[in-house]
């Protein structure tokens, strides 16, 4: 007796392939871990009560392990509006890997973002949050964390990195001298004039309006809503580290809080940020960025997603040699988290040749 035949195999239904394209869908969009781009993690008191969030990342000789340890070169990472210092996860990483053992990136969480918390979060103006700035570089560069010289005074060089509504608020705080050992700014993707006219434009309120009510299942749901539909990113890999840090639980599960550096314990997510609460500082943030930017007497370097950003004001001035320009024509707004490699890089050799230990 002949055994019987081998079944044949069953056509794929689309049930199957939307289970299919359902699992891609998460693998690809799942957040990832914070801890994989940064050493350490610390809130900062300072004032009358207020928490800082804090993310570190720390350079090491080759060969060794990562951690604390005495830097002599400061990058303190300022995000853009509604987002946290979790966006500059990839940047960091790659920054303090090339920068070495004397190096360490700071990425801090702006009053009313992330995971900071403070006695008033709805005051965003410009100069209450560089007042925030420089009250954190005095708590976390003390003395006790960086090499001192005979005066007792901390040694290490501190670089600002802005990006967007971040790098107006370097701007402010390098033009007034509020930091320290303030030897650089680097501001991207942001100059007065066309971010006065995005802010005033119809882009802005379709953008605002996106994001009104907006909640998500998960926190894959929200990072493939940046990729795919805000386009906040080109970079899948920034999202998923950098988007839960965005993130609120709308509803709290009975057993947990769900909102511990990004867990995914709520039953739904949404933005901690109401954008549209803000549109009242949009355009103090901006107007005046140029000159400011320009009256810092420290080295300035501005990185752009394009040329067209530059508005007269810097175009003359960037002729007459004031600050450098960097330009990744293949990035969007976010250059940072489109092109971490490329910008740490510039970042990198901007620092070493205007911050030094001397």
């Amino acid at each position: 007796m002949m055994p019987p035949p081998p079944p044949r195999p069953r056509a794929p239904s689309a049930d199957d392939e939307e289970v299919h394209r359902r699992f891609d869908r998460a693998a690809l969009f799942q957040p990832a871990d914070i801890s994989a781009y940064f050493d350490e993690c610390a809130d900062v008191r300072v004032g009358g009560g207020d928490v800082f969030r804090v993310r570190t990342a720390r350079g090491a000789t080759r060969g060794a392990t990562r951690g604390r340890g005495r830097a002599s070169i400061a990058a303190l990472c300022l995000h853009g509006c509604a987002l946290s210092g979790a966006s500059f996860a990839l940047f960091a990483r790659r920054l303090a890997d090339r920068g070495g053992e004397n190096f360490r990136v700071d990425a801090l969480d702006l009053r009313g973002h992330g995971s900071t918390r403070t006695a008033d979060d709805r005051d965003l103006s410009l100069d209450t949050m560089a007042r925030d700035v420089a009250d954190v570089c005095a708590r976390l560069y003390r003395d006790d964390d960086a090499t001192t010289n005979e005066d007792g005074n901390t040694n290490v060089q501190v670089v600002l990195v802005g990006h967007s509504m971040g790098g107006a608020v370097a701007a402010r705080v390098a033009q007034l001298d509020l930091v320290r050992n303030l030897r650089g700014v680097v501001v991207i993707d942001v100059v007065e004039g066309t971010a006065l006219a995005s802010v005033r434009g119809e882009a802005m309120r379709a953008a605002v309006a996106s994001r009104a009510g907006k909640t998500f299942a998960t926190i894959a749901d929200a990072v493939e809503w940046c990729v795919r539909v805000a386009r906040t990113t080109s970079n899948v890999e920034s999202a998923r580290a950098s988007t839960a840090h965005a993130l609120v639980p709308s509803r709290r599960d009975d057993a947990g809080d769900g909102g511990s550096e990004g867990g995914d314990g709520a039953r739904g997510w949404t933005w901690r940020v109401d954008v549209a609460k803000m549109s009242a500082y949009w355009e103090g943030w901006y107007e005046g960025m140029g000159e400011r930017f320009l009256r810092a007497r420290c080295a300035k370097l501005l990185v752009l997603a394009g040329t067209d950003r530059l508005d007269d004001a810097l175009t003359v001035a960037q002729m007459q040699g004031k600050f450098q320009t960097v330009v990744f024509p293949n990035a969007g707004h976010a250059v940072h988290e489109d092109e971490p490699e490329r910008c740490a890089e510039a970042v990198l050799g901007f620092a070493a040749r205007y911050a030094s230990s001397s």
